[in-house]
């Protein structure tokens, strides 16, 4: 039945000519489509497709896999229970109708397309999803569902959701055009967690997530100002972490630290859509952008989105009801060394009586007027009722403005702000004004002096009931960064906040100097290079309100690295910080962090990472440990052997708090081992296991434990006969004292076989048994058998047979029989 060897690729053309010995026609070649995409609906195998005709111009591939079925079943008990139940069969045996369809080339000598198309029945959730793209030159035609958003080269009507719907894109020389319409999945959230010193799993407050949905970066932010970001940093899937989007869940590569040395603390910013209640799409969006450019040096654009409530039709609520943003740009490039950037909007509610507008404006002044000097200005003003329903960043204000700059300076424990190179905004979004002037000066390829200012303000537009608040940042700095010599940086950076009120409730100022500079040492021959790195950061804190809340720190950090292996590593970085506080005139708090760490990969068989961390936060006045923390983390990857794979992971913290004789503990571990102990046998071993224990003398202690332990043989009898079984048990336990712990186990048996009985006929069966073990057990029991019979060349039948058993007390008890038919297509 199920086959999932090598891709088998067929090339018809030859044969097609031969039967038609003529061009093929539009209409023909559509029918030939319709037909290949038919037969590959019900294909089970993983198979290519490729066809070619020169005098045509058609030169494509397609490939698919897909199964058909037809249930006929007969429930006792709950049905809804039923259906949601699992079907309890591995990936590449599983007898549930799918779909997957992948198509890449050229048709009618111009015009590139590719097709993707997913349908899986086990995850009903995630439905039917497809996109198509025709494209010829630069006009192209998308169909299906976009995960990338539309009108990107704005801001105020930049459209960034996952929708589903079409786009149409056409350009000339002197112009473009663009039309969309579409509609929005699920709902949209943003979520601002902050870090605890793991790599989690961090919980998101909504869920089911859409797949593919999220954005994920780490901002550290500054302790005195959490709405200002220091620094934000874009993670990526798969690179940075994992997202179990059925569970909500975010899982890091790396522990993320809570806090800098200098307190700062870290937070966990996601934007995603999520599945609410009731129908799948909940707002409709569409729109268009057209430009045109009157010369070549000035480009016009403007653009209109809107969006309204999603009704399952094309009812007059959805343009009633909506809301709309009108947008114009203007880029022009007066000389090459001069260039203006302008974008206006204005957002409109029609359905409120008062048709609520509000305005949005930006200006980028990019210029350089000497070869050595470049200068940037930036201007903003964005309305606090601007609508963000486009942009999601504008509603967290989290719009990125800045330059890049190569940054040599790195240390694993800390975070200084090397950022005082020619950046503007750091964060921008609605209800603020800002603008500002930078400029950077190459005093030689390598060598850099930049400086720069930025006023900002809120209570846009003017609200005599509301305070305004107003920041104002000076940085100016001098860089050199050169690969075979000395790096070196020196910067300083005075940062205002005050308001309007009366009294006035905010008014500080924080000025800093920093230098840095990294400096190869040499290469010895058992070390490789090795690299002295070193910082030291003063900062000034003054409040004008409160005298008591000024205060000093001095901010110094060393770090030493050697290179053994050409992609190995070993450091060392030792931190220190201190507090001095001016109504006391002394010092009076002290942080100090020790970390060393080994990194990269030795050699193909072995490689990883190991970390460990101590930080002390001291009271000097009274010569005390107010907390104390370890963090350490392991991981491993090893191949000692061809056949031989291990994984392994460990991540240890603990904070001590110790003025209350709290303790935070959490630890997580977990491996796996990959062995084929022969060349048709293959073993997996997988556990992970995850500790949190709170200890507070106040209040009761908490304990959470899980673990997670699989056992699974893959093992081919014969080219005809193979076996496949798995042991796999899941321990929760939550512990209050002086409550009884709440216990769960889950454990799960599955065992199963497939048989080619002749060359027309195989035989799958497998059976399967998960058992939930709490205050009230449940059992739930499958079996199943199924055989596949070739017909012929091009379509298999298989026949199946499934009973299903579920028995926890109550009424969530169910006994199934299923009796079903597949129809499997081959080429």
């Amino acid at each position: 039945m199920l086959n999932t060897t090598k891709m088998k690729t067929l090339n018809w053309h030859k044969k097609i000519k031969i039967l038609t010995d003529r061009h093929i026609s539009p209409v023909q070649l559509s029918l030939c489509l319709l037909l290949l995409f038919f037969i590959l609906m019900f294909s089970t195998d993983t198979r290519a497709f490729s066809y070619k005709d020169d005098d045509s111009g058609h030169d494509f591939i397609l490939v698919g896999i897909g199964i058909f079925r037809q249930n006929l079943s007969s429930v006792e008990g709950d049905e809804i229970i039923f259906d949601r139940s699992d079907q309890g069969l591995p990936g590449e045996y599983s007898n549930r109708s799918r779909f997957s369809l992948y198509g890449d080339g050229v048709i009618f000598h111009d015009y590139n397309f590719r097709l993707t198309a997913d349908y899986d029945e086990e995850y009903p959730d995630e439905g039917f999803t497809f996109l198509l793209e025709i494209n010829r030159d630069r006009n192209f035609l998308t169909i299906g569902d976009h995960e990338i958003g539309i009108f990107k080269d704005t801001v105020f009507t930049a459209m960034d959701k996952y929708f589903r719907g079409v786009t149409l894109h056409g350009e000339i020389d002197k112009g473009t055009a663009t039309l969309m319409a579409g509609a929005i999945r699920g709902e949209s959230a943003t979520d601002v967690i902050l870090a605890d010193g793991t790599s989690g799993p961090y919980r998101l407050e909504e869920i089911p997530v859409v797949t593919g949905s999220e954005r994920v970066s780490i901002e550290i932010r500054d302790r005195s100002n959490t709405s200002r970001v220091i620094r934000s940093t874009p993670q990526s899937r798969g690179r940075d972490y994992f997202i179990d989007y059925d569970n909500g869940e975010i899982t890091f590569q790396r522990p993320v630290d809570r806090e800098d040395f200098r307190g700062n603390p870290t937070f966990i910013v996601v934007y995603y859509q999520y599945d609410a209640l009731g129908s799948r799409y909940t707002r409709a969006v569409w729109g268009s952008r057209a430009t045109v450019m009157p010369t070549e040096d000035v480009q016009i654009g403007a653009t209109w989105l809107a969006e309204g409530p999603w009704e399952g039709t094309l009812s007059g609520d959805i343009y009633d009801q909506r809301q709309q943003v009108f947008g114009s740009d203007l880029n022009i490039r007066l000389t090459d060394r001069y260039r203006v950037g302008i974008e206006a909007a204005q957002s409109e509610t029609p359905f409120l009586e008062d048709s609520a507008r509000a305005d949005a404006l930006r200006i980028n002044i990019d210029s350089n007027p000497l070869d050595p000097l470049r200068v940037y200005g930036r201007y903003w003003q964005v309305g606090r009722d601007f609508l963000t329903f486009g942009n999601s960043d504008l509603s967290s204000n989290n719009v990125i403005d800045e330059v890049e700059n190569e940054e040599p300076f790195e240390f694993r424990s800390t975070n200084l702000e090397f950022d005082l190179d020619p950046n503007i905004n750091t964060s921008l979004g609605v209800d603020e004004q800002s603008y500002g002037l930078s400029a950077a000066y190459w005093l030689s390829d390598f060598h850099t002096a930049s400086a720069g200012f930025r006023q900002g303000r809120d209570n846009m537009p003017d609200d005599s009931e509301d305070v305004t608040t107003t920041t104002r940042n000076f940085f100016a700095s001098i860089k050199h960064i050169h690969p075979e010599k000395m790096d070196y940086l020196l910067g300083a950076d005075l940062f205002d906040t005050f308001d309007d009120a009366s009294p006035r409730t905010q008014d500080t100022e924080i000025s800093r100097i920093l230098g840095s500079v990294r400096h190869l040492l040499g290469n010895y021959p058992y070390t490789g290079d090795v690299f002295l790195q070193g910082a030291y950061q003063y900062e000034k804190f003054d409040d004008r309100i409160d005298d008591l809340l000024d205060h000093q720190s001095h901010d110094i950090i060393g770090r030493a690295e050697i290179f053994p292996y050409h992609e190995f590593s070993v450091f060392f970085e030792q931190a220190e910080r201190f507090l001095y506080e001016d109504h006391l005139g002394e010092f009076t708090k002290r942080t100090d962090i020790s970390m060393l760490g080994f990194e990269g990969d030795v050699n193909r068989y072995l490689g990883g990472e190991l970390t460990a961390e101590y930080r002390l936060f001291n009271d000097l006045i009274l010569n005390r440990v107010e907390e104390e923390e370890q963090i350490y983390t392991l991981r491993w990857t090893s191949l000692p052997l061809d056949t031989l794979k291990t994984r392994l992971k460990i991540e240890y913290r603990n904070l001590d708090y110790k003025l209350t004789g709290r303790t935070d503990e959490r630890l997580i571990f977990g491996g796996q081992v990959f062995w084929n102990a022969l060349h048709n046998l293959l073993a997996t071993v997988k556990y992970s296991h995850e500790i949190d224990t709170v200890h507070d003398p106040e209040t009761s202690d908490e304990t959470f434990n899980y673990d997670d332990l699989m056992l699974r043989l893959d093992y081919k009898i014969r080219d005809s006969w193979s076996i496949f079984t798995y042991y796999r048990i899941e321990n929760d336990e939550i512990e209050t004292e002086p409550l009884t712990p709440t216990k769960t186990r889950v454990d799960t048996v599955l065992l199963g076989t497939k048989y080619q009985v002749t060359d027309r006929i195989d035989v799958v069966a497998s059976y399967k048994e998960k058992t939930l073990q709490n205050d009230i057990d449940d059992t739930r029991l499958k079996y199943f058998l199924e055989t596949g019979y070739r017909l012929n060349t091009y379509l298999t039948i298989a026949l199946g047979y499934e009973h299903h058993k579920s028995n926890p007390e109550g009424e969530d008890a169910y006994e199934a029989d299923v009796m079903y038919i597949s129809l499997i297509g081959k080429l």
